[in-house]
């Protein structure tokens, strides 16, 4: 018995790729986006970010490559007053980004007299005598002395110039409030004065040469222009 023909509605038509068309372009498959750390590449459930930014010190916040402070113009601290011996100065602006300045940890100096001592000893002592709670972890400063990080600055500010004698090693601990020696204080506190400036080109007699000379013997606020204009007197504060 003759094969019957295939009908043409079973035939089985391989449809051809976009791509191969000629003339068409196939559009690339987008990254997904993590709406997490605001990043490309994965999802939310992959996201193994931590957005504890170290730059700003924001916490759970953003990742250290989207931290507004990046993209801010970097300070550089200037030297200005140098017209005159004993003037000169670095300035350094003031920040229109208000920073969360972190405050310091609450830092011990424990010094050991009558003996020595060893750090994981002095570890264990003040574990026994102080709070059981807190991590201890007493780096060496010296032969005889210790730097330690207590859990609050009442906790400090109650064990400070308190001697206590250790028995059990014959030796004698003291606790004070140490200080970076490193901090380093202002040495004065600048004027604001209105100065008057004589012998200047003609050339710049005008504001940004009167803002520029002011440097010379300060960091420039102002330049009194209307003064100028008036009476010809140069005066910069």
């Amino acid at each position: 018995m003759a094969a019957r023909a295939p009908r043409e509605d079973r035939a089985i038509v391989q449809e051809q790729p976009v791509a191969a068309i000629p003339g068409t372009v196939a559009k690339a498959k987008k990254p997904p986006i993590c709406f997490h750390c605001k990043l490309s590449g994965h999802i939310n459930d992959d996201c193994k970010a931590d957005l504890d930014c170290v730059v700003c010190t924001k916490k759970n916040s953003h990742v250290v490559a989207k931290c507004p402070l990046m993209k801010l113009p970097r300070p550089d601290a200037s030297f200005f007053g140098f017209g005159n011996n004993e003037l000169g100065f670095f300035r350094i602006p003031e920040f229109d980004y208000k920073l969360e300045t972190p405050d310091p940890a609450p830092t011990a100096l424990i010094r050991v007299s009558g003996g020595k001592l060893l750090a994981e000893a002095v570890q264990t002592e003040l574990a026994r005598f102080i709070t059981k709670e807190w991590v201890w972890e007493a780096l060496p400063h010296s032969d005889d002395s210790f730097v330690v990080v207590f859990p609050s600055v009442d906790e400090l500010q109650r064990m400070a110039y308190v001697d206590f004698t250790l028995k059990n090693h014959g030796v004698t601990l003291t606790i004070s409030e140490w200080k970076d020696a490193t901090d380093a204080e202002p040495s004065c506190q600048l004027d604001e004065v209105w100065v008057h400036v004589k012998g200047v080109p003609h050339a710049w007699r005008h504001y940004l040469g009167f803002w520029a000379l002011g440097f010379v013997i300060g960091a420039t606020l102002d330049v009194d222009m209307y003064t100028y204009r008036k009476m010809g007197v140069i005066c910069v504060w």
